[in-house]
């Protein structure tokens, strides 16, 4: 299949200080038409500096001094700037970080979608505005005759997620990015935005990169993930092969810090250390200093790319010298931590720690010429909840949460990985 985007050795330099940081360092990947390609990493790894490159939407610090970005055969680093302004919206679309700031809060959610068609579509008049209507009931926004004429701030977190969703796809692009789409969401509607993502790329059959460190979304999404630490990838291969068989020590330690049932009353496992300074000079494996299996090998010697199955290509030491089951199985409960005592806590166990009673939050609705209350957005009727030391408070004890419930449980019905890391995200309130 012909590659729709291809990265081959980027370097991306930040000069931010006295030494310039090599944020993006060899990094290479395809994508492909129709495909999700997930890009996988803790902060500070260098995903949304890749994605920025691709856009060349580089802070005015960040440098590209080598590698090559093609988009259809086309190598987007020597086209002048008024060509990758048609690209940027139009070829290429790009859901960006925190919905919340990346709208114009003095602008209306129909202008901002208005300035993107104005660029890429030749809209005017009428057919402008019956495209924005198009697009927002696209992306699920009720009532959006109403809702184009408001203001970001009037909007709920997922809708002003939609509405990113809705600019980022009014060019019909062929490569949407999207950067954490679902970080700032709560896990329900985080699930309606994924399914809202896979259902438009599928009805226009875009390619996806998608960025993000939350494994129950790339379980969910992708087609192939690469895994990046400090600056480079360190490990690709399709979504079940990691799922099942995950091969470097960092993405063993990714999923061993995932929270789950069985590790209730028990601290949650972190990586110890911190992703290391990009300013130095590496002589070794980057994740040596935080791995537990490293050796002396791993301080002194880059480690090459291994292929240790079909389109699975990790780079470590430990193979292929090693055997795949050198490394502990990803789904193994990790013992890093003691169990928690909750009664240790030393919290008054007889008054309730929160107690909520009959809490209402009601937003005005203003129409007409001046502006009078029609009524009111009742985000919040009448809520009430207890929590006691020590204990969860069960979201799902009413009749309407049951059902979230009933539908929660009904994932158990998919494949092993997604069952796992898919539950897992609703798991935190059982």
């Amino acid at each position: 299949m012909t590659a729709l985007l291809e990265i081959n050795n980027l370097n991306v330099l930040l000069h931010t200080g006295r030494q310039p940081v090599h944020a993006v360092n060899g990094l290479s990947l395809v994508i492909h038409p129709g495909e999700t390609f997930a890009l996988l990493g803790e902060s500070g790894s260098g995903k949304s500096i890749t994605a920025l490159s691709v856009m060349r939407l580089l802070p005015d610090a960040g440098e590209i001094v080598h590698g090559s970005i093609r988009l259809n055969g086309d190598e987007l680093l020597t086209l002048p700037e008024s060509t990758m302004r048609h690209i940027r919206g139009n070829r290429i679309g790009m859901i960006f970080q925190e919905p919340m700031l990346s709208l114009n809060p003095v602008m209306t959610t129909g202008a901002q979608i208005e300035e993107v068609l104005l660029q890429h579509s030749g809209l005017r008049g009428t057919a402008l505005q019956t495209r924005i209507l198009e697009l927002l009931r696209q992306v699920g926004i009720p009532d959006p005759a109403q809702r184009m004429a408001e203001y970001p701030f009037q909007f709920s977190g997922g809708m002003k997620q939609r509405v990113m969703i809705a600019m980022a796809l009014a060019g019909k692009p062929e490569l949407l990015i999207a950067d954490e789409p679902t970080t700032a969401l709560d896990v329900t509607i985080q699930a309606q935005v994924l399914d809202l993502m896979r259902e438009l790329q599928q009805q226009e059959n875009m390619a996806v990169l998608l960025i993000t460190h939350d494994l129950g979304v790339v379980a969910e999404m992708a087609h192939r993930v690469a895994v990046m630490y400090a600056g480079q990838i360190i490990e690709t291969a399709d979504r079940e092969s990691f799922f099942q068989s995950a091969a470097h020590p960092y993405s063993h330690k990714l999923f061993a810090a995932l929270p789950a049932r069985n590790k209730r009353n028990h601290g949650l496992t972190v990586i110890s250390g911190n992703v290391p300074v990009l300013s130095k000079k590496f002589t070794g494996c980057r994740f040596a200093d935080r791995c537990d299996r490293a050796w002396e090998k791993c301080h002194q010697i880059t480690p090459p790319w291994v292929e240790i199955a079909p389109q699975h290509h990790v780079r470590c030491h430990l193979y292929p010298d090693h055997p795949a089951d050198a490394l502990p199985r990803t789904n193994r409960p990790s013992q890093d931590h003691p169990a928690i005592n909750p009664s240790a806590s030393g919290l008054n166990k007889t008054a309730p720690l929160l107690r909520v009673e009959q809490l209402k939050i009601h937003f005005p609705i203003y129409k007409g010429l001046l502006k009078r209350v029609a009524g009111y957005i009742k985000a919040v009727d009448g809520v009430s909840l207890q929590i006691d030391s020590g204990k969860h408070w069960r979201w799902w004890e009413n009749p309407v949460a049951e059902k979230l419930r009933q539908a929660r449980e009904s994932c158990s019905s998919y494949g092993r990985h997604r069952a796992a890391f898919v539950c897992k995200m609703k798991n935190y309130a059982v």
